[in-house]
């Protein structure tokens, strides 16, 4: 699993992950992904991201639905 320093990195990752996808980021609740595909680790351990199939789940449930 990756593990990413803050959540502010977790949103870049997740930002650049949906436009690697060919997702444009606004149609896209990305608060909502960021609490669906990835988890804290616990105080000053950052967080981590969950299996690829959470990330799917997440990207669907979070997609606008006026995009």
């Amino acid at each position: 699993m990756s593990g990413y320093s803050s959540i502010a990195e977790v949103r870049t990752i997740t930002r650049e992950t949906l436009i690697q996808e060919g997702r444009d980021p606004p149609d896209y609740n990305v608060t909502g992904i960021l609490r669906d595909a990835f988890y804290s680790r616990g105080p000053g351990y950052g967080y981590g991201a969950r299996d690829e199939q959470a990330w799917r789940a997440a990207v669907t449930r979070h997609r606008k639905s006026n995009a």
